[in-house]
């Protein structure tokens, strides 16, 4: 079932973020399951990112191998704040 993630990054700006996603390396080896991916500043400051996955279990496997350690290279083993994150099931989604 495919999920949506969502997340509010309240410690995070777009230096970080590009620091992240160039260990990730979403551009050049987009992770299995991945479907869509946005990842914007906020006006209040931070980051929001919008995924959208094949299923939850692509996004667990994202999570652990790729996403967390290289949070944990870039912030240390304290990333401060955590992020507001929400996963849900979606219903239908169209992408043509």
């Amino acid at each position: 079932m495919p999920i949506s993630h969502h997340a509010e990054l309240p410690n995070t700006t777009i230096e970080i973020y590009d620091k992240v996603n160039e260990k990730i390396d979403f551009d050049g080896n987009p992770p299995s399951g991945l479907v869509f991916h946005a990842a914007y500043p906020r006006e209040d400051d931070g980051f929001r990112v919008f995924e959208v996955w094949d299923s939850r279990e692509d996004f667990d496997r994202f999570e652990e191998e790729r996403l967390m350690p290289a949070v944990r290279e870039v912030f240390g083993e304290d990333p401060g704040e955590p992020p507001v994150r929400e996963v849900t099931e979606i219903h239908h989604y169209l992408a043509p």
